[in-house]
């Protein structure tokens, strides 16, 4: 099949993310920026540090359904507001993934047409006042504007599009009157250098797919942390669209073995395991866990490839 759209490439993903991920900082904030192409696939998610393990999940179920719904989440929350439970109940049982219908994500657009879409959730709220922030970091061009609406449209070199409401009543409810000057809400953000969890996870990741790119196979890379959590995933352009959850899958199941996730096979019962815990478990190669100071500080799993190969590429990555 011809393709209509021109794909979202990792490259471009992940300059979206780190732009959202730098206002957040510059904003005092931490959260989980989501990518996904057309299709509502994961090319790229950060969670910056400090962000709560919630914030990924809500994300991705407002940028999977902002790209499979070809609209802003916001449309979509006002249509859930007016469905019945019915409706709203059997709509949730359609869509491959879960959708959320919560404001706040965004399409991406290449030339009139969209190419996927980015989201945060938790941790990056709608709020115009923070403590110990400069107020006039959340005015644009003299009108006031609500954090995670501006990380959004920061990230997407677009104008200030609010999708949470009236941001000027809350701007007054919270501080008495309107906003006087014209704000640094749209000024470039300093790069980001607070987030250590997640630039060694993201390090992790790019050496990853330099691995997969010398032995030629398209990979998606996932790194999670001690709790079992996702920090980074990476998906190389045109990986499987099942290799972002499978690579998650062996990461997790690394952690919770404390030993490379092929060794889960070994398990008595690792059905039954699945059905007690709220872990993802798949006991083939391809997860391995990361030990510091003789403890587990988090897992790194590989999906794409032959599940050894997957493996070997874990190992390539720990070693760098």
């Amino acid at each position: 099949m011809s393709e209509t759209n021109p794909p979202l490439l990792l490259q471009g993903a992940r300059a979206i993310a780190r732009r959202a991920i730098e206002k957040a900082e510059d904003l005092g904030l931490s959260g989980t920026f989501v990518v996904v192409d057309d299709a509502g696939i994961i090319v790229t998610a950060s969670r910056m540090d400090g962000a709560g393990s919630l914030s990924y999940p809500i994300s991705r179920a407002k940028a999977y359904g902002t790209a499979v719904q070809r609209m802003p989440s916001a449309a979509f929350a006002e249509l859930m507001a007016h469905a019945s439970g019915g409706i709203v109940s059997a709509f949730q049982r359609l869509p491959r993934d879960p959708v959320f219908p919560g404001p706040g994500a965004q399409p991406i657009m290449n030339k009139g047409r969209l190419v996927g879409a980015v989201s945060t959730g938790m941790g990056v709220p709608p709020f115009v006042k923070f403590p110990h922030l400069d107020p006039m970091k959340l005015v644009v061009d003299g009108e006031p504007a609500n954090a995670e609406d501006l990380c959004i449209s920061y990230a997407l070199r677009k104008p200030y599009s609010p999708q949470h409401g009236d941001d000027l009543k809350r701007w007054i409810d919270a501080y008495g009157k309107a906003p006087e000057g014209s704000g640094t809400g749209s000024s470039e953000a300093p790069k980001a250098i607070k987030q250590l969890q997640l630039d060694a996870a993201i390090r992790l990741c790019d050496a990853a797919i330099a691995e997969a790119k010398r032995r030629k196979v398209l990979v998606s890379v996932v790194v999670v942390d001690h709790s079992a959590d996702l920090v980074q995933v990476d998906r190389m352009d045109d990986a499987p669209p099942m290799t972002p959850d499978a690579a998650e899958a062996v990461a997790v199941t690394a952690v919770n073995f404390r030993a490379p996730s092929a060794s889960a096979v070994k398990y008595p019962d690792l059905n039954g395991l699945a059905r007690v815990t709220p872990f993802k478990y798949l006991p083939v190669p391809g997860g391995l866990p990361l030990i510091g100071n003789s403890r587990v500080t988090g897992g790194i799993g590989v999906s794409g490839a032959e599940p050894e190969e997957c493996e070997a590429i874990a190992r390539v990555a720990i070693g760098s």
